[in-house]
């Protein structure tokens, strides 16, 4: 039997009408604080009745074996493995990044309880990758991060927790002012804005839970409309207090081109300490062109290597 926890919710971000939402909620805090990794659920994706339980998921069970096992449509079917140590670990992991991130968030006007989504894209690992090409502590895609970042052979700002956070805060930013909901705009984050806009429009609507019931793209499927009601869930888990402020990290730029060794005998570092304090270096970076922004060493000594950005 599926036990599903109901809590109060402590937090400032908009809720979603519906009995779906409060029962997609209540799956999810059971999936982040009640089930390990090595279990799993076999559910049904609409209604959240549990078809099996096994606290060893037994492997290879592919949707199409569910479907014929279960006698249900292959849509309508999903297992999700629990999710309890990843929350804990992505917690003590994103305590290192939340006084920026809340920082950072709050600078373009959105609620800085937003900060904890890496928590579900990542778990925080700031060199994460996917199969599919996403990287770095959002999971954001070359085509998408590309727009708002450098990706090259040797500099991937997607490593970088700042860079990549003020990326994501643009991102949500744009597709709230597109889609005019909160909500909407987070689950645009994970499944694209156009088809969420395509949705709205068609169904005039900014509710998520209307959106859920009645779109019929394909591709919005179980992942994407329950995106929202993940990051709910672990904010009731893991009720938001505001992080102490931080202390922004110095950002110059260079004054001429220089290879990596000669930047940081500039700064009067060394090139390792160089490369920590850009995780955006990749190991194949040699030279740092004047129009690579890039933040500076701690005991440093910018003097005429460069000179500060905003």
């Amino acid at each position: 039997m599926l036990l599903l926890f109901f809590l109060t919710p402590v937090f400032a971000l908009p809720q979603v009408s519906g009995s779906w939402f409060e029962r997609n909620v209540a799956f999810w805090v059971t999936i982040f604080g009640n089930m390990s990794q090595s279990s799993c659920i076999i559910h049904d994706t609409e209604d959240f009745h549990a078809y099996a339980m096994h606290d060893v998921c037994p492997r290879h069970l592919t949707r199409e074996i569910l479907r014929k096992t279960f006698h249900v449509r292959k849509r309508r079917i999903h297992l999700q493995r629990g999710q309890k140590e990843s929350l804990a670990i992505g917690l003590q992991h994103g305590a290192a990044y939340f006084p920026m991130m809340e920082r950072i968030f709050r600078a373009y006007h959105l609620p800085p309880e937003l900060s904890r989504i890496p928590l579900i894209e990542s778990g925080f690992r700031q060199y994460a990758r996917s199969k599919v090409g996403a990287s770095g502590l959002w999971q954001l895609m070359p085509a998408t991060a590309a727009q708002y970042l450098t990706l090259s052979d040797s500099i991937d700002e997607r490593m970088d927790p700042e860079l990549a956070t003020e990326a994501a805060a643009q991102i949500i930013a744009r597709n709230l002012s597109y889609l005019g909901s909160l909500p909407l705009a987070v689950t645009a984050y994970n499944h694209g804005r156009k088809s969420l806009m395509r949705a709205s429009l068609m169904l005039d609507t900014f509710d998520l839970s209307v959106i859920h019931e009645l779109y019929q793209a394909r591709s919005f499927g179980f992942a994407s409309s329950s995106y929202y009601a993940e990051l709910v869930a672990v904010l009731q888990l893991a009720p938001f207090v505001p992080a102490p402020p931080d202390h922004p990290r110095v950002r110059i730029r260079g004054e001429r081109p220089m290879t990596l060794q000669q930047f940081a005998q500039c700064l009067h570092v060394t090139p390792r300490a160089l490369m920590e304090a850009n995780p955006a270096f990749l190991e194949s970076m040699q030279t740092i062109e004047p129009t690579q922004r890039l933040f500076l060493p701690p005991g440093a000594k910018l003097g005429s290597c460069g000179r500060r950005i905003l």
